[in-house]
């Protein structure tokens, strides 16, 4: 092999990881790239399951959680942790839906309180009243009241989730406990 040929190769990879690095500090979670990568896997994940295909719907959402998580996007959290409710039941069994669900939705919860979205917080707040777990249901109204009291927002969500605390089962999305 010539000397010229031993150059090219380290140039090349050098060339190839400027590239990749800058890609990587030029992007911003929460931006609309970050945004369709968690969302256009989730959506194979419920076309899937429609199909009933469980073990594909699965894979998807999987894809899409890793891209979710990369992003820091906190609403795809929560949209995921609802959907492994019907996903998760469907590849394994309910305990292991919602023990899953429930690990996604309170990373939605944190990530979301240190972004100061209300909204999420309160969205996984009524996931979990839904889901019977009144306790941490409190605690996100909690801190939904508390961040929408920073940000002057209205507080009917969060009024909305402290009320689900004392009714019986009634999700907010496609869910059944039966």
């Amino acid at each position: 092999m010539s000397a010229r040929r031993l150059l090219w190769l380290p140039a090349a990879v050098a060339g190839a990881w400027l590239v990749t690095a800058a890609l990587a500090l030029s992007w911003e979670p929460g931006s609309p790239g970050a945004a369709r990568d968690w969302r256009e896997p989730l959506a194979r994940a419920e076309g899937a399951l429609a199909r009933g295909d469980a073990r594909g719907a699965e894979r998807a959402w999987e894809e899409a959680h890793r891209a979710a998580v990369r992003a820091g996007a906190s609403r795809g959290m929560l949209e995921l942790g609802r959907a492994y409710l019907r996903i998760g039941e469907a590849a394994h069994d309910r305990a292991t839906a919602v023990t899953r669900a429930r690990r996604t939705l309170l990373m939605a919860m944190f990530h979301a309180r240190e972004r100061g979205d209300a909204d999420v917080v309160a969205g996984a707040g009524e996931t979990f009243a839904a889901l019977g777990d009144h306790e941490v249901a409190r605690r996100a109204a909690e801190i939904a009241l508390e961040l929408s009291a920073r940000k002057g927002r209205p507080r009917e969500r969060v009024t909305a989730v402290r009320s689900r605390e004392s009714r019986p089962f009634d999700p907010p999305f496609d869910y059944t406990l039966d």
